[in-house]
């Protein structure tokens, strides 16, 4: 398990600064160079506004309906409170996006995991609040199955 985590965790800075260009505007939406895409939250929240709903949506609908796909989630939060509370709150933003998602119901969800790792894999330092903002996010990966 030590493996995958490292293997992911490797994968998913990747993923962020291989498709960065410039860290100065946060979208809700983000895509990565394997289908992925990032979700950014507000401090404290797990709420999927209407902007990253729609931004889910065309994500999701370049799958056909009906199709099976398996879903990789990857909460994240950055430092502000404890340990516990940001693992509690990056599983509530994971399961913002699966629940988002499910409720859908075009797609055939054949498997799915939600990773929490609160504040435990920051993709830049959390020093001030531009870099914090950068860290409240959720990685999701779709793959057709």
């Amino acid at each position: 398990m030590k493996s995958y985590t490292f293997l992911s965790t490797i994968f998913l800075l990747f993923a962020l600064f291989a498709n960065t260009a410039s860290f100065g505007q946060i979208t809700p939406v983000k895509s990565a160079p394997d289908g992925g895409f990032m979700v950014y939250f507000k401090s404290g929240s797990a709420i999927l506004d209407a902007t990253a709903q729609k931004a889910i949506d065309a994500v999701l609908n370049t799958s056909k309906e009906g199709e099976n796909i398996s879903l990789e989630i990857y909460g994240h939060t950055d430092n502000t409170g404890n340990d516990e509370a940001n693992i509690a709150l990056s599983r509530r933003r994971g399961y913002a996006i699966w629940d988002y998602v499910m409720a859908k119901r075009k797609y055939d969800v054949k498997h799915g995991d939600i990773f929490m790792n609160g504040e435990f894999v920051p993709t830049i330092d959390n020093e001030n609040e531009a870099n914090r903002a950068k860290n409240r996010r959720v990685y999701v990966v779709i793959k057709k199955i």
